[in-house]
């Protein structure tokens, strides 16, 4: 995630991508992430960087 002030500035980008660079220098040939259906900006990104959807999670919560 980035912090409000520097997002749609591609540090997202900046930061996934090393990130993806870095595993697959470990020898890593598959990755998953997990993102808020609400998160368009980041399904986006993921989606440009070549990430495949592949199934939809539901979250349930309860506040006590």
């Amino acid at each position: 995630g980035c912090t409000p002030q520097n997002r749609g500035k591609g540090v997202g980008r900046i930061a996934t991508v090393a990130g993806i660079n870095y595993l697959a220098d470990q020898g890593v040939d598959e990755i998953e992430l997990e993102v808020a259906a609400r998160n368009k900006p980041a399904i986006e990104l993921y989606r440009n960087l070549g990430f495949k959807f592949i199934s939809e999670t539901r979250w349930f919560e309860k506040t006590l």
